[in-house]
């Protein structure tokens, strides 16, 4: 057999290596909690914070959570493995409005099997239009299923196929019931104000934002016992809601979202990931993505950081094949490294990319002037650097102090996302500006790198408390976080 290069060599060894390396072993799982602890509880610096799952960590100037394109956050919540629905987001563009920005950035919690969105309405307007749909819907069902018993009649009059007979009286029959059931009042209370809990749904207005809870599961496909549990759930999710503004650190335990915290006693489940960006450098995505392991589970999705690390450091981070286009700069790992107090692997590539060299534009060299125009606009943004860097660690089963926890920084460029009326020669819809340099993004990066750490709560997560060091007891100390609790309801 023959034998392999070093460089294959070494990535067969950290292959076979990284269902061992993920994991801290049992023996040193105590000395890993007490570290993070004393990481965690030290009194936090200067700069300003935010925080994601349970985890808190250094930003640089101002931050950008992702925008559905419907101007708010997705989120989606269920106790499954999370997806990767991707959706049209948007981010502010100059003058702060929002423009689209596709398939490219995604925000996702999935908590008791609820998806949150969080709807940017300063107007109320948003809330009062699902306010005003709950009881239009029932009007628009009256309307439609008279007019489909009305046509379904005539068409089973008409014919005398006893197949076609049979289809329409069964259609009949669900139309009916359809009917019957229309101004049945779907609506509950959730106990708190400016609220509205609807079949699947549940709505919480706390200006500027609307935070909607959706069930994943069609209300007309529960039993009535099902349904009077999904309520239970959605009541119960809408009182745990305490709204945060942006930077604002709770001392209190729960989930943090973007201005949001889920307050639990530091058991609940849960998995997160959120594309963030800066607003000077909208085409650089650091990516944070975290989750509990369940009991028993030492392999599922986010739980293998040498296996992705090793990724990232084979693999391109460009969108085009062309060799013209994209030329390799570095090549970075796999290689040890730190997730604040905790050990990780980091693995990436940078490279350099020259947009009017892409197979594509030679569709446009025919000499017209639309073509010249595109060509030129292109050779306008000349050569920019494109890459791909990611830190991950990963999670104990069962443990809320210890989830998996990764960090990627990753690029994203003008030709990745779409043209007004898809014409090359209109303004882009979001991204007006390629990638930053790598240089600049590193020392960001770093600094969530270094800082990222449990946020501390008191009282702590009883994995926490379990040391009997005395962590979480008492109040908070005088300023910690500037001494500012949660938003309340």
């Amino acid at each position: 057999m023959m034998k392999p290069p070093p460089r294959a060599a070494l990535l067969l060894a950290l292959l076979a290596a990284c269902s061992h390396a993920d994991q801290p072993p049992p023996d040193t799982q105590q000395q890993a909690l007490r570290q993070l602890a004393a990481a965690s509880y030290a009194a936090p610096g200067a700069t300003r914070q935010e925080c994601l799952g349970r985890y808190v960590f250094s930003v640089r100037d101002q931050l950008i959570w992702p925008l559905h394109a419907s101007n708010g956050l997705v989120f989606k919540v269920g106790d499954g493995p999370p997806g990767h629905d991707y959706a049209d987001y948007a981010i502010p563009d100059g003058e702060g409005t929002d423009t689209t920005l596709q398939d490219n950035v995604i925000t996702e919690l999935w908590l008791a099997r609820i998806k949150l969105e969080v709807i940017h309405d300063p107007g109320k307007a948003a809330f009062l239009s699902a306010v005003n749909h709950v009881e239009g819907d029932k009007r628009r069902i009256v309307k439609y299923m008279t007019q489909a018993i009305a046509e379904l009649t005539a068409e089973q009059t008409s014919n005398t196929d006893p197949t076609l007979v049979n289809y329409y009286q069964r259609e009949l029959d669900n139309a009916r019931r359809r009917l019957a059931t229309a101004d049945t009042d779907y609506s509950f209370p959730l106990d708190t104000p400016d609220s509205l809990g609807y079949q699947n749904a549940a709505y919480v207005y706390r200006q500027p934002y609307l935070y909607k809870f959706t069930y994943g599961r069609s209300w007309d496909d529960l039993t009535p016992e099902e349904r009077g549990w999904q309520i239970d759930g959605l009541r119960d999710m809408a009182r745990r809601l305490q709204p945060r503004a942006p930077y604002q650190i709770p001392t209190t335990p729960g989930i943090c979202v973007p201005y949001g915290l889920i307050a639990d006693n530091g058991e609940l489940a849960y998995t997160a990931t959120a594309d963030l960006r800066y607003a000077d450098a909208p085409g650089v995505v650091y990516r944070i993505d975290t989750g509990v392991l369940p009991k028993g589970d030492g392999g599922d999705d986010g739980n293998t950081p040498l296996t992705d690390s090793l990724r990232m450091a084979t693999l391109s981070p460009s969108d085009t094949r062309d060799p013209g286009a994209y030329q390799p700069l570095q090549h970075i790992g796999p290689r040890s490294a730190m997730l604040g107090p905790r050990p990780a692997s980091q693995g990436g590539t940078v490279g350099a990319l020259t947009p009017w060299r892409y197979w594509d534009s030679k569709n446009y060299l025919d000499g017209s002037p639309h073509s010249k125009r595109v060509v030129a606009q292109r050779k306008a943004r000349g050569t920019f650097e494109v890459y791909r860097l990611y830190t991950g660690t990963g999670g104990v089963p069962g443990s809320q102090a210890l989830p998996w926890l990764s960090v990627e920084l990753k690029t994203l460029h003008q030709d990745q996302v779409p043209h007004e009326n898809n014409d090359e020669t209109e303004p882009r819809r979001a991204l007006k500006v390629d990638p930053s340099p790598f240089a600049h993004s590193l020392p960001r990066l770093e600094e969530i790198l270094r800082s990222i750490r449990l946020r501390p709560t008191w009282p702590a997560l009883p994995e926490i408390q379990a040391l009997q060091q005395g962590y979480g007891e008492g109040q908070p100390p005088a300023g910690f976080y500037g001494g500012q609790p949660p938003a309340q309801q």
